[in-house]
């Protein structure tokens, strides 16, 4: 029988310094990870990975499904992307806009990938002009739900709606960034060492929570004076932070295709990393979930990267939650 633990696959957006700092290509990076039993299924964001995105060239996507291929590689979904200026002179017509998604689907397809991942927010008539296209090449779409976004939204009634009416073209990641029940404790030792005043980040720490993006403008005029990385990083939980309880999202989940166990650091004060995966896990597992349970490492963007790195993170997360799942 299949357990959870037995879906669990990686991103490699978690390996976003190694990918950056290019010591190998990443497509050896991705057969190192394999060869590490970091995973056997991955999930790899297009423009992080190949350098002729959005028109994969053919040589680089034959080494890529060779190595795929070689190293039994499986793989899950290809990040795609929205670019509202690929033309820095003017914004692009939403014609400009579906062809420059149109063509990076195309060449995940020719990659290997049934699957592609977009971030939340594309508009529905930009969604709908993709129908044909994924349609053509058998792909599918998903809309990755995280951070701010509320079960209950119109936002999301709206994007259910239409995941409905064409079941086989469009579906959901959900992104247990959506459900923190603390914020990361390295994120508060940072704002600190970013000079952010102790009251902002004690309204934070326990307002979080509660209170959620009710308490930015609090936090904000608590911080004082702030250089531009402490703002920020101050900033960071509005956008890309939620306080929901996991089964707010219960009848979503029975619609979602992908999971991302998003974490920042190992710290597990409270439970505040353990208790939404346990909570994820019973809901998963009342839904029936059988697709991947991707691993997503983002403190990269401020631990230190002589301490940390993305391979120590990843493993040491997955016995967290194998940890957890069993509890």
């Amino acid at each position: 029988m299949t357990t959870l633990d037995d879906q669990w696959a990686v991103t490699l957006f978690s390996f976003t310094r190694e990918l950056m700092r290019g010591d190998v290509s990443a497509t050896q990076l991705l057969v190192n990870l394999r060869e590490s039993n970091v995973a056997r299924s991955f999930e790899i964001d297009g423009f992080q990975h190949f350098a002729t995105l959005p028109d994969v060239a053919s040589w680089e996507a034959a080494a890529f499904r060779q190595a795929v291929d070689e190293h039994d590689i499986e793989l899950t979904q290809f990040g795609v992307y929205d670019d509202l200026f690929i033309d820095p002179r003017s914004a692009a017509d939403m014609r400009s806009r579906v062809e420059y998604i149109v063509r990076q689907i195309d060449s995940a397809s020719r990659l290997g990938f049934t699957t592609v991942k977009i971030t939340w927010g594309l508009e529905l008539a930009i969604l709908e002009r993709l129908l044909p296209h994924l349609d053509r090449l058998g792909m599918r779409l998903n809309q990755e739900a995280q951070g701010p976004i509320r079960a209950t939204s119109p936002d999301l009634a709206r994007r259910v709606e239409l995941a409905l009416r064409f079941p086989d073209q469009f579906g959901f990641v959900f992104d247990l960034s959506a459900c923190m029940y603390g914020l990361p404790v390295t994120y508060l030792e940072d704002l600190r060492r970013l000079g952010v005043a102790e009251e902002a980040v004690r309204l934070l720490e326990e307002g979080w929570p509660l209170g959620g993006d009710s308490i930015r403008s609090e936090a904000f005029a608590a911080a004082g004076p702030m250089s531009p990385d402490a703002k920020l990083r101050l900033s960071m939980p509005f956008s890309r932070f939620g306080n929901s309880n996991v089964r707010e999202f219960r009848d979503f989940l029975a619609l979602v295709d992908v999971v991302h166990l998003k974490f920042w650091d190992l710290e597990d004060e409270a439970g505040i990393i353990t208790s939404p995966i346990r909570d994820l896990a019973r809901e998963l597992q009342r839904a029936g979930f059988a697709g991947p349970i991707t691993s997503e490492w983002g403190g990269h963007e401020w631990l230190p990267a002589a301490e940390t790195n993305g391979e120590t993170m990843t493993l040491a997360h997955r016995e967290v939650f194998r940890s957890a799942i069993r509890e």
